[in-house]
C-alpha cells in the first residue's frame, strides 16, 4: 500500500457552477438541479422558506422518472428544514446521483433559492 503522494488524484467536472435550486411561491417540489459529477453536501435554506420537511427525488436524465431517495427500511429519507439554515447531507448518500429534485411537506409562501452546497467526486488514480 502507497502513501498519498504515490497517487495522482482525477477531479471529476469541477466546472459545475449553476448550484441553486428554485422553488416557485405555491410549489411544493423544486426545480432540477444536474449534480455533474458532484455530491451535494449541504443545503443553504434562505430566510424566506417556509419551515418543513424535505425529501429527496432523483433521476438518470433530467426528464426521467424521479424515484425518492430512501432508508434501508425502504421510508423516505427526510431532512427537517428551517429557515436561514445549513443542513448537511452525507455525500455518499447522492455520489451517485446525476439529477436531484427537492420536495417540501408544506408549500412555499414565497419564490425561494435554495443554494446546494456541492462537493467533487474524486477518483484516485495510480501513478
Amino acid at each position: 500500500m502507497g502513501i498519498k503522494s504515490d497517487y495522482k488524484v482525477a477531479v471529476v467536472n469541477t466546472t459545475n457552477n449553476d448550484s441553486v435550486i428554485t422553488v416557485a411561491s405555491g410549489q411544493s417540489t423544486s426545480s432540477i438541479l444536474s449534480c455533474g459529477g458532484t455530491s451535494p453536501t449541504g443545503l443553504f435554506l434562505p430566510s424566506n422558506f417556509t419551515s418543513g420537511n424535505i425529501t429527496f427525488n432523483v433521476c438518470k436524465t433530467p426528464d426521467g422518472n424521479f424515484v425518492p431517495v430512501t432508508n434501508f427500511d425502504g421510508s423516505a429519507f427526510a431532512v427537517a428544514g428551517v429557515a436561514d439554515k445549513f443542513i448537511p447531507l452525507l455525500p455518499s448518500m447522492f455520489n451517485s446521483v446525476l439529477y436531484l429534485q427537492l420536495s417540501f411537506s408544506a408549500p412555499q409562501a414565497s419564490d425561494v433559492i435554495i443554494d446546494v452546497a456541492l462537493c467533487p467526486i474524486y477518483q484516485g488514480v495510480h501513478a
